[in-house]
């Protein structure tokens, strides 16, 4: 459960630096009209997140842009796929080692493989989304993203955050 919090809180953090915007389509759909991958449907706020066609606006992505980054994308999910049906086998071995009481070094070689193909799916992901930053977009539209990505992160505010310091609960009201 771990694993798949963390691979879609990595999931959400690409698709919102660098998904897909709308096209002609209209919401919902990608730049061909087709249903956008999964990981940008989940994007925050929905319909392809930051990447939104207002966003895409705002960058004034052209449609070869948009074509390369889309096509980039694609190419790293296809990259990932190997390794995402390794974690998805290997998190049946995890439930089971659990369930049958498995030693402690049997817990933590599976512990330690699940973080290797974790890390190896983060690591496609961020040469595509380091490909889109600094070969497709311009140095302008890098500078833009930026401020909108800051412009985002202030307004979430804390939410989703589940490290680090808590705030202070609320004092009760004075009865």
């Amino acid at each position: 459960m771990m694993n798949r919090s963390w691979i879609l809180g990595m999931t959400l953090a690409l698709a919102a630096t660098l998904g897909i915007a709308q096209g002609p389509g209209g919401p919902g759909k990608g730049f061909d009209g087709q249903r956008p991958a999964r990981m940008h449907r989940m994007a925050p706020g929905g319909g392809g997140g930051l990447m939104s066609p207002l966003v895409a606006r705002a960058l004034n992505l052209d449609e070869a842009q948009k074509t390369a980054i889309r096509d980039r994308m694609k190419s790293a999910m296809e990259e990932a796929k190997p390794l995402r049906e390794q974690q998805i086998a290997l998190r049946k071995s995890i439930e089971e080692a659990v369930k049958s009481n498995a030693d402690e070094a049997t817990l933590t070689r599976l512990a330690n493989e699940s973080g290797t193909l974790t890390g190896q799916m983060q690591a496609v992901m961020l040469r595509a989304r380091s490909t889109v930053h600094n070969q497709i977009l311009t140095a302008d539209q890098r500078t833009k993203l930026a401020d909108i990505q800051k412009e985002y992160r202030g307004k979430r505010g804390n939410r989703g955050k589940r490290f680090g310091p808590k705030a202070a609960p609320a004092a009760p009201p004075n009865a």
